[in-house]
């Protein structure tokens, strides 16, 4: 009986004991108040690296704000599987993470019973550094620098890591995030910092203090300026900072770790392109036939995205049935079309096929009719402009400011476009303003605005001018 007793006490104690172990590793994680309403869905999937090969033991979060729904890993071919997971409809997130690579983080509506299935990329971190308690710097390469100010944590250990996705590399399908505001905007580039302790948990930085990150070389010139960041609060993508030049270097400033995402806002582009043309102009009819391209009607058009736009030209009412009542790079007027007003569209397409088009009056005139003119030209500019020093270098061409001017007679190509300055120049001030095929500004004028006059002249000598402000950028 008595080693009965022994027997029996030896159980219960190893059975404590085995308790106590299975307590310890209990993950106690704080459930979101009873008013937020859950629905459930069905997420599984698989986690790859950026070569294609399943990445096992990846840690997957179902998120609202910062509590955790729902956790699970993927196992040895990179699979996993949350059946019946909880979400908030609107603000829950996925986060998946394994040490070593970049956390993806993605955001979506969830709707109740619904079957998701996710296959992510996780890509390898680019840095993993041990944070200095002085001012550090942390290369990514030579091209991107974080600059981690003194005193930005307490304690000791801490470690830095940091991602920026490499702009020659990263394609518009392998994306670190969905970035969603006011619709679905992709993003091309994302950069990742995060501070973590001794036991690779994130450490909240000093508010007073904040990284700053350096893209120079290409980079720097590529990226786009805005800035997003990741608020957990809101389960979405927010805009908060723009990149900043400084002396040849593209600056973003941050306050707290996290996603930060440069938004290429072309990538989706749904705004229409600006066309600005020639309006009732006079062509010369000279032969049997004439042939005028959509291109030469241009005087300006632009578009928030595309430098590059793509014209295309009709006929309202094609007389001569030779096919240019359909748009096309040219148009072709035959003899019995000449000394009448034709009305031409032209059309404006910029590379995401967004459209605009004008309807300009063409009149179509006789070789001679042009005889002993004395009309002057008709002057259209552009006001009140803005001009960068930078990109232009402070020089403008005098046709800069053209918005389509025309002449009875002469045709536009060769209009001649003459410039000066109204006041006195401040760069040269011993100089008097005189006509010029272009204008120079220095740096002194950076800020202010200037009145300039644009003559323009026909081939038989007749002029007029129209004057304009021009604000000079830097």
């Amino acid at each position: 009986m008595f080693k009965k007793y022994i027997f029996l006490t030896t159980i219960l104690f190893l059975g404590i004991i085995a308790c106590e172990k299975e307590r310890e590793i209990i993950v106690e994680n704080p459930q979101p108040p009873a008013t937020v309403e859950l629905l459930n869905t069905h997420m599984s999937g698989k986690i790859s690296d950026d070569d294609q090969k399943p990445i096992s033991n990846a840690t997957i979060k179902v998120m609202f704000e910062a509590y955790i729904l729902g956790e699970t890993k993927t196992d040895d071919e990179g699979k996993f599987s949350l059946p019946n997971q909880p979400a908030q409809g609107s603000k829950s997130y996925i986060v998946i993470e394994k040490t070593g690579y970049s956390p993806n983080i993605f955001n979506k509506i969830f709707t109740q019973g619904e079957q998701l299935i996710i296959s992510p990329t996780l890509k390898k971190l680019s840095v993993d550094q041990i944070l200095d308690v002085i001012n550090s710097e942390y290369k990514i390469n030579d091209d991107v620098v974080a600059i981690i100010p003194p005193g930005i944590v307490s304690g000791s250990d801490a470690k830095v890591k940091m991602q920026f996705f490499d702009l020659s590399k990263e394609s518009r399908t392998n994306l670190l995030a969905e970035l969603s505001s006011d619709g679905k905007i992709d993003i091309r580039n994302a950069f990742w910092i995060d501070i973590l302790d001794a036991d690779k948990k994130t450490i909240s930085w000093n508010p007073s203090k904040e990284v700053t990150v350096n893209f120079s070389g290409n980079i720097g010139k590529l990226l786009p300026k805005e800035v997003w960041y990741f608020d957990i609060k809101l389960a979405r993508w927010s805009k908060t900072t723009t990149l900043n030049p400084a002396n040849g270097i593209q600056q973003l400033k941050i306050k707290q770790a996290g996603f930060y995402a440069f938004v290429d806002t072309c990538l989706n582009d749904q705004e229409k392109p600006t066309a600005y043309c020639q309006n009732d102009i006079t062509a010369l009819f000279n032969n049997n036939a004439v042939i005028l391209y959509a291109k030469d009607f241009d005087k300006g058009s632009y578009d928030n995205c595309d430098t590059n736009l793509d014209f295309a030209i009709r006929k309202i009412q094609d007389d001569c049935m030779n096919g240019s009542s359909s748009f096309g790079p040219s148009i072709t007027f035959c003899p019995s079309e000449a000394n009448k007003t034709h009305q031409i569209v032209v059309k404006v397409t910029d590379n995401n096929n967004n459209v605009d088009s004008v309807i300009i009056d063409l009149r179509l005139i006789g070789q001679d009719s042009c005889s002993g003119d004395i009309v002057k030209p008709t002057p259209y500019c552009k006001t009140n402009v803005d001009v960068s020093y930078a990109a232009t270098g402070g020089m403008i061409p005098s046709d800069y400011f053209d918005a389509g001017s025309v002449d009875n007679c002469t045709e536009v190509s060769n209009l001649v476009f003459l410039i000066k300055k109204v006041q006195q120049d401040i760069c040269c001030p011993n100089v008097p303003n005189s006509l010029s095929p272009s204008l120079t500004f220095c740096p002194l004028e950076i800020g202010t605005s200037t009145e300039v006059e644009i003559h323009i002249s026909d081939q038989n000598g007749n002029s007029d001018y129209c004057t304009i402000l021009v604000n000079l950028k830097p």
